[in-house]
């Protein structure tokens, strides 16, 4: 019997849920898919010219980067070196791996030496590493190898179910039983997956509650405590903040071992983490790629096109009307059952049968992964 993200299809279809495993059908591109579209989808450099600025994914962990393109001669490591044998979690920044695998940098496509890409700065600054013997962050050209990397190609605009209008997404964020994310499309749950949120004991630290709207998607982002490139960012709280993005520095496996067996105790600064890999993979049009690229593809429905070639990132300002009543609501509750004072921007909607569909599956948690 196939098994879809965890739960097979029996099982779903015992507590009347099979609308959930429509995922896989071939519908929600803006665009009919082609060839030449799954040739967009997978990584390839050649799609790419000298001189052009793209979006870069560590493939591997890195050591170093460089302040010129000689591979001779020393890169640069990151000056705070910390152990955390005994820490539960795995640091973005290792001794001597400044780059964790899976982290985003935005660089152009060098025309002199094609072994390097040159990083352009982001958040005003080219990374924020501090420079060998020095308390200020470095702020000069540096360069990675590009074989260490895989360019993002152009993001398509996903939804996972047919008809799926702007006003029937939402994102639901939920502290307990054990924190977790999930798109809704009307009222079906299309994805499923753990998140990690800042502490409820640390008010600087705190995931806020509420209604949240979507004002700006990057594919990357610098933030503080030296976490460059911090990858696939929904913005949701400007002024403190606070994004949805994906958190491979986190070792994952651990944490889906403590979800089993009931522990979990794991916290940001605030933003909402998505899982990596460990927990399974979307796929669009037969690529697998990352949780929380996937994410983006799905909010980019409602907001402008994405250029991966010239654009930083995609930012609704409130002088934008239009774009404003697109926006996609995030509604970060403390449980399930809180779900139902949300109000959504259908208001024709509410979150019953939502509700109804999570508790049927509340005590054995399963990821849901599309595959569109």
């Amino acid at each position: 019997m196939e098994n879809r993200g965890g739960v097979s299809r029996r099982e779903f279809l015992k507590k009347g849920l099979a609308s959930a495993f429509y995922l896989s059908l071939p519908h929600g591109f803006e665009e009919t898919t082609s060839e030449e579209r799954l040739k967009q989808l997978r990584p390839d450099w050649g799609y790419f010219n000298p001189g052009e600025k793209a979006f870069a994914v560590a493939k591997r962990q890195i050591e170093g980067l460089y302040t010129s393109m000689d591979l001779e001669k020393p890169d640069i490591k990151n000056k705070i070196v910390r152990d955390y044998s005994d820490r539960p979690y795995i640091p973005l920044y290792p001794v001597r791996k400044e780059v964790n695998r899976g982290t985003c940098l935005w660089i152009k496509i060098n025309e002199m030496n094609p072994e390097f890409l040159v990083v352009l700065p982001q958040n005003g600054v080219y990374i924020p590493f501090e420079a060998n013997n020095s308390d200020s962050l470095l702020n000069s050209p540096l360069y990675v190898r590009k074989e260490d990397f895989d360019p993002v190609m152009p993001l398509p605009k996903i939804s996972v179910l047919p008809d799926t209008g702007f006003l029937d997404k939402d994102i639901v964020v939920i502290r307990t039983p054990a924190p977790e994310l999930m798109l809704i499309e009307g009222d079906t749950i299309v994805m499923r997956v753990p998140a990690i949120l800042g502490s409820l004991s640390k008010q600087e630290l705190h995931t806020p509650l509420g209604r949240l709207p979507v004002s700006g998607i990057f594919l990357s982002r610098h933030m503080p405590e030296q976490f460059i490139g911090v990858p696939n960012c929904l913005l949701v709280s400007p002024e403190k903040g606070i994004y949805i993005h994906g958190a491979p520095y986190y070792d994952w496996e651990k944490i889906r071992d403590m979800r089993r067996k009931g522990g979990y105790w794991y916290y940001s600064s605030g933003c909402i983490n998505m899982a990596d890999e460990k927990y399974g993979m979307p796929s669009v049009d037969g690529v697998s790629i990352s949780i929380s690229l996937f994410n983006v593809e799905w909010a980019l429905t409602n907001y402008s096109y994405y250029d991966v070639k010239t654009m930083e990132g995609v930012q609704i300002l409130s002088s934008q009307r239009e774009a404003m009543a697109r926006r996609i609501l995030v509604h970060s509750v403390r449980s399930i059952d809180d779900l139902k004072y949300s109000q959504r921007l259908n208001p024709k909607r509410n979150f019953d049968a939502v509700i109804k569909t999570y508790k049927a599956f509340e005590d054995e948690f399963n990821p849901i992964l599309p595959n569109i």
